[in-house]
């Protein structure tokens, strides 16, 4: 019986480290042509921090920002250190601050999505041509930074079954 407590914690982050790279996948592959920058990264990452913690959250957000890095315009580590920052921040606003409601995360997804989507903007557009460019943060980055959001129960409702699940007993 001691055995069956003890692979619970190794199948819920096998589980979550799968999901990180079906997503990167999906994310890297399939929407990478579109005119709107759906990071679906952000809403992951997310999820994960607000139930696993801030010490978790860390390296939850650090493996979420890496897997973005190898596939974004910005690619010296920005995203990398930016996941790290919103997973941790992620995690110690949900245990000390919010609940882990579906709203609460909802808002810290929308946040983290709009921090991304500026992080983004600016290495990509202001740092190389800056003519047009509140017009093309309205247009491209902010949208973009909403439609993240708004995919947040594609990927809370099922971390949220897995925390439930393979939780520590």
């Amino acid at each position: 019986m001691r055995t069956k407590e003890n692979l619970y914690p190794t199948l819920r982050i096998a589980a979550l480290a799968l999901l990180f790279l079906f997503t990167a996948a999906v994310q890297n592959s399939f929407l990478s042509n579109y005119s709107v920058p759906l990071v679906l990264l952000v809403p992951l990452t997310v999820s994960v921090c607000s139930f696993e913690g801030e010490f978790a959250g860390v390296f939850f957000g650090i493996a979420g920002g890496a897997l973005y890095d190898i596939a974004s315009p910005v690619s010296d580590g920005v995203f990398t250190l930016l996941f790290g920052i919103i997973g941790c921040a992620a995690g110690l606003i949900m245990r000390y601050v919010f609940r882990s409601t579906f709203l609460s995360v909802f808002l810290l997804t929308l946040a983290a999505s709009l921090l991304t989507n500026l992080t983004s903007f600016v290495f990509t557009v202001i740092l190389r041509d800056a003519s047009n460019a509140a017009e093309i943060f309205l247009k491209f980055y902010l949208s973009g930074a909403f439609f993240t959001a708004l995919i947040l129960p594609v990927f809370y409702y099922p971390v949220k079954f897995l925390e439930a699940r393979l939780k520590k007993l």
